[in-house]
């Protein structure tokens, strides 16, 4: 509505009337001047009783004015004039705008949009549609135009036709016109405003619909659904998960919620069955190496070296054997745990400091000393059996890495931000960059190149972050600034 040019056709198209006029009522006239017997008054009143026949809008706006070279053209009096009142009818009272219905005027008192629209269009179109203002006193070989400025919201469109009787200018004809921009703006862009509000009532109804009948069902469905991901206690809703209103709909929210049903189903068994497996697994794997663990004691240390080393590696692949099958039952058990268990407040200040003071023998066996520096009273929402086995494997890996009589810093903090964070450092040999990845994956039991740990699986450092990362943290490693070995770091935002 901006940068329309309507304004510029239509006066292009009243210009073009004024001079379709101006020669109809020339040659109207024409017969009427040429007779050179008549006199002034003569001619003036045929030439009002001519004009009388015409429409309003033609002659209202009409002056016919004698030329008579070096005088004004208002003297002597006009042969026409028809601004003036009575001239040939009686006088009319017109509204204000011009073609405005009572509606459009009753419109136009709220529509401070089109209003404001207006005034910012305006400055626009005076500069593409203003012209100099003609000289009314004087006339020329040739017609003369003008638009200019009629008050605020007008324009006057006036043309100055030299009527010419052999090449002699003996009379000009004055047609005027007044454009009421305003007035044709509003007319025009009330209509369009009209159709825009209708389709925006007509959208916002279908929006509506669409709301109520597919939008806000799939928005239940979707908090439901992110509550239950974002759920500490995630068994909660994996066995009870159910949106009221949707089981029965025909339709494709129905279909969705129904399909959502039977695969919500699904993983609550695939959870159990693998709690199932890992207890089969412990069960069925352990018997055979118990017995095999057994008989191996019962045998008698044999006096031959090599049947001596054979017995003692088998004895020493058992029991890692043993280990590998625990601790990837544990795994398969920590997995089902962390999303069907029900989790808790706790203190996990209390739980990190029972557990220094549980590994300290074991540590002191080492040489090794144990430094807690434990902020007390920060509680934390999850699994305190779990999340105290990913402090233990920690501490117990640094123990286990770290040289005699060297120490291992433990400490826990909480940030402002909310951010519960564990540290645990050592004197070690540390991670090698090209490594931090690789020590939580599955089975990776090489830390720092060369240092193994006694029948290690590989699966310490993998279920920590299982652990950890179920409870929406982090753990990442690095190297210790100030021991030089090797750093773990666990954070998680509460």
């Amino acid at each position: 509505m901006v940068t329309e040019d309507t304004a510029e056709v239509e006066i292009s198209q009243r210009k073009e009337i004024l001079d379709e006029r101006s020669y109809f009522v020339t040659e109207m006239i024409r017969p009427i001047l040429e007779d050179s017997f008549s006199t002034h008054h003569d001619k003036s009143t045929r030439i009002l009783q001519k004009l009388q026949l015409l429409p309003r809008s033609v002659h209202e706006n009409l002056i016919i004015r004698p030329y008579i070279k070096g005088q004004l053209v208002e003297l002597p009096k006009p042969y026409f004039n028809g601004t003036e009142p009575n001239l040939i009818s009686n006088i009319m009272v017109q509204p204000l705008l011009e073609n405005v219905s009572p509606i459009v005027d009753k419109v136009l008192v709220n529509l401070d949009i089109l209003s404001f629209i207006f005034r910012l269009s305006k400055k626009l179109w005076d500069r593409n549609i203003l012209t100099s203002e003609i000289q009314i006193e004087t006339t020329s070989q040739e017609p003369l135009k003008h638009v200019i400025r009629d008050g605020l919201e007008k324009y006057e469109l006036r043309l100055i036709v030299p009527f010419k009787i052999n090449d002699q200018t003996v009379a000009t004809i004055d047609l005027i016109d007044r454009y009421n921009i305003k007035a044709s703006y509003f007319a025009r862009n009330t209509g369009r405003l009209f159709v825009l509000l209708s389709i925006s009532g007509l959208t916002i109804l279908f929006g509506l619909i669409l709301a109520f009948s597919i939008a806000l069902p799939l928005r239940r469905l979707s908090r439901k659904l992110n509550k239950s991901i974002r759920k500490k206690n995630v068994s909660e809703d994996l066995f009870n998960f159910k949106v009221p209103g949707l089981e029965h709909r025909k339709d494709e929210v129905g279909l969705l919620y129904r399909n959502l049903l039977i695969l919500n189903g699904r993983l609550a068994s695939l959870f159990a069955d693998k709690e199932v497996f890992a207890a089969d697994v412990s069960h069925e794997l352990k018997n055979p190496l118990a017995s095999i663990v057994a008989n191996l004691e019962n045998i008698p240390i044999p006096e031959e070296s090599s049947v001596r080393e054979a017995l003692e590696t088998i004895a020493k692949q058992a029991g890692r054997m043993n280990r590998l099958i625990s601790e990837i039952s544990d795994s398969a058990l920590v997995d089902s745990e962390l999303v069907q268990a029900k989790w808790e407040r706790f203190n996990l200040s209390t739980l990190i400091n029972e557990i220094v003071i549980n590994m300290t023998g074991v540590a002191n066996e080492r040489d090794v000393e144990l430094n807690p520096k434990i902020t007390p009273k920060i509680t934390f929402l999850g699994l305190p059996d779990r999340l105290g086995q990913v402090v233990v494997n920690l501490i117990e890996n640094a123990i286990t890495f770290s040289p005699q009589k060297s120490s291992i810093s433990i400490t826990l903090r909480k940030s402002f931000r909310r951010v519960v964070e564990l540290t645990i450092e050592d004197s070690g040999p540390g991670i090698p960059d090209a490594l931090t990845e690789r020590v939580f994956e599955r089975f990776y039991t090489n830390r720092s190149g060369e240092n193994l740990k006694k029948n290690s699986s590989g699966l310490g450092l993998f279920i920590c972050k299982q652990i950890v990362e179920a409870h929406n943290g982090e753990i990442i490693t690095g190297r210790s600034k100030a021991l030089g070995g090797a750093l773990f770091k666990v954070r998680f935002r509460t």
